[in-house]
């Protein structure tokens, strides 16, 4: 179910995200950075995606990062939403690894 309230506008838009709407999606959801866990990485990234995010894809989404936490800037959350959304497609497999 999309909310057109969301940073993406659609969830067509999710890769039309930006840092500054990421970081303020966070604030939203009353996440600051830097987000040290998964469960803060839970609540903001389910602003961001406009959708529930469950801990099994976080888990997946963070082994095949290219950011791990905590997650000190907007670009980092914003890398890390980009590659749950991955996992949310299918697309959760294989990628980066963790620098």
């Amino acid at each position: 179910m999309s909310n057109d309230n969301h940073p993406g506008g659609s969830n067509d838009n999710l890769r039309a995200v930006t840092e500054d709407d990421a970081f303020n999606a966070a604030q939203a959801a009353g996440v600051g950075l830097p987000i040290r866990d998964s469960s803060e990485l839970i609540k903001a990234a389910a602003v961001v995606l406009d959708q529930p995010i469950s801990p099994a894809e976080i888990e997946t989404a963070l082994r095949t990062a290219y950011v791990t936490l905590p997650l000190n800037s907007p670009a980092d959350l914003l890398l890390a939403c980009n590659r749950i959304l991955d996992v949310k497609l299918g697309e959760g497999g294989g990628g980066g690894e963790n620098v």
